[in-house]
């Protein structure tokens, strides 16, 4: 997994310096953000579903009442927060050597518009189960 997380690094680094004329410290800030949204998005996504169908399914108290979403805002910006956190600290050493390769070497590839799709599908996908639970646990 930290392997494929360094080439997404590799290859958004690349390109925001090569197609985009970023500056290196630019460019890699740029990628890291990139890097960092793809694994905050992807996990909150998940985590929101395993809250609905913690919530729905598991019959918790609040669900049929609705009254479960003050606690749902407070456990999601307390995940957003400890992440942010946590990507400063633990996740943004993970690329601090990797640097530009030549550009002989750089192929232009369209990756990144691949990768932006996969992730908002996924992330819709998410959304749209996780409501499904919820209103089908209301009847």
């Amino acid at each position: 997994m930290l392997n494929k997380l360094r080439w997404i690094y590799t290859m958004q680094l690349n390109y925001h310096y090569y197609s985009r004329k970023k500056e290196i410290n630019e460019a890699k800030e740029l990628s890291f953000g990139i890097v960092r949204n793809l694994i905050g998005g992807v996990a909150f996504m998940t985590l929101m579903l395993l809250f609905a169908i913690s919530t729905c399914v598991l019959d918790v108290r609040g669900c049929k009442t609705g009254n479960y979403r003050l606690q749902l805002y407070l456990i999601a910006s307390i995940i957003i927060v400890s992440y942010m956190y946590y990507a400063k600290k633990r996740i943004k050493p993970l690329f601090s050597d990797i640097e530009v390769i030549d550009k002989d070497l750089y192929i232009k590839n369209n990756y990144h518009i691949y990768l932006t799709i996969i992730g908002g599908l996924y992330g819709g996908a998410m959304f749209v189960i996780a409501m499904l639970i919820v209103i089908n646990c209301r009847h």
